[in-house]
């Protein structure tokens, strides 16, 4: 609105849906124009009009706007709906992606995905800083993160609770993890199962063992505690989860800067993040032979149902496809195995 009426509107105004449903399209593509050639004459076939930014960029401003319009769901008919959804704006966006086609645009921010070398190259850094949180902690993190094909987020979040024996299968754990961003109800997140690897930077099991064991030592699994976080021993719903989140980002942040990661790194070109862990999980799931649909499930991304009622009634829990990706992530050179306990002497 302060770009349409050109003041500056500060954070507290509110605006009248009359005020809301005079937004045309071609305000909307008009302001996108703005926000990725600078003007709003834009001639798209002179290929000296290069963008200034990415196209998720704009879908993301197009996506803000959308959510103050008075009609949110409806296609733009012409006359009235919501003046984002219409052939003027998406014009626009699918320019910019003709752009960056061409590389003509601004350079892609975006991370990519860490490579087998360098995950492991991750693990060793790990293992080397000899300390709890980093060797021990943060290890075993990265190898669930890797097994469930999760966020960092997720995996700071899960609690003691969320882990238990397979009912099936007596060498294998399973794990509901809850906290996943796109899960919007309980169906959403049904126990997956989680396999031993005889590699060792794979094994997520042995990590969660060595881990569950040392951490007794420094409060984090005290007794009766059942529902207590598993990665911090703080207990504070909100604000537990994110400070294990950002100390397990920081300790990442360094390994992902030190020389010994970046003589590695340095060998392929991109941006690596948090979030590159994420892609490293899929991208070795579906090289390793599993289907895209069955890594969407291994990953828990949104569930794409027919809307038919069926759906209700059939189980969410597909072991038959979430087995065979959790074997894909733990074999990589080496077979799943499973574990025995031994008695003390």
């Amino acid at each position: 609105m302060s770009w349409l009426h050109k003041r500056t509107y500060t954070k507290a105004a509110r605006f009248q849906p009359s005020a809301l449903g005079g937004i045309q399209p071609h305000h909307v593509a008009d302001y996108l124009k703005w926000c990725a050639y600078g003007t709003t004459d834009v001639d798209f076939k002179d290929l000296e009009q290069n963008p200034t930014c990415r196209s998720s960029t704009l879908e993301q401003d197009k996506k803000a706007i959308s959510f103050y319009m008075p009609i949110k769901g409806a296609t733009w008919n012409g006359t009235s709906g919501n003046p984002t959804k219409s052939d003027a704006v998406n014009e626009v966006v699918k320019e910019v992606k003709k752009a960056e086609t061409q590389h003509r645009s601004k350079k892609s921010c975006a991370t990519r995905d860490l490579t087998e070398t360098e995950y492991r190259k991750v693990v060793h850094e790990l293992y080397g800083k000899g300390s709890f949180e980093s060797t021990i902690r943060t290890a075993c993190m990265l190898k669930q993160q890797v097994h469930l094909i999760t966020r960092t987020d997720d995996i700071s979040k899960l609690k003691y609770s969320d882990y238990k024996p397979h009912p099936d299968f007596p060498f294998a754990l399973s794990c509901k993890v809850h906290w996943s961003k796109n899960i919007s109800e309980e169906r959403q997140c049904p126990d997956q199962i989680i396999l031993g690897s005889m590699d060792t930077d794979f094994c997520a099991m042995l990590g969660l063992a060595n881990y569950m064991e040392a951490s007794f030592n420094y409060g984090y699994g005290a007794a009766g505690r059942e529902n207590a976080f598993l990665f911090t021993p703080e207990s504070d719903p909100k604000l537990a989860p994110k400070h294990c989140n950002a100390a397990y980002r920081n300790i990442l942040k360094a390994v992902f800067l030190s020389a010994p990661f970046l003589a590695v790194a340095v060998l392929v070109a991109g941006v690596l993040g948090s979030h590159s862990i994420r892609k490293f999980a899929a991208t070795l799931a579906r090289g390793m032979g599993a289907t895209a649909d069955e890594v969407d499930i291994r990953g828990r991304w949104k569930a794409r149902l027919s809307g038919w009622v069926v759906d209700a009634y059939i189980s969410p829990e597909q072991p038959w496809i979430d087995a065979p990706v959790a074997e894909k992530l733990a074999w990589v050179l080496l077979l799943p195995t499973s574990y025995t306990r031994m008695p003390r002497e």
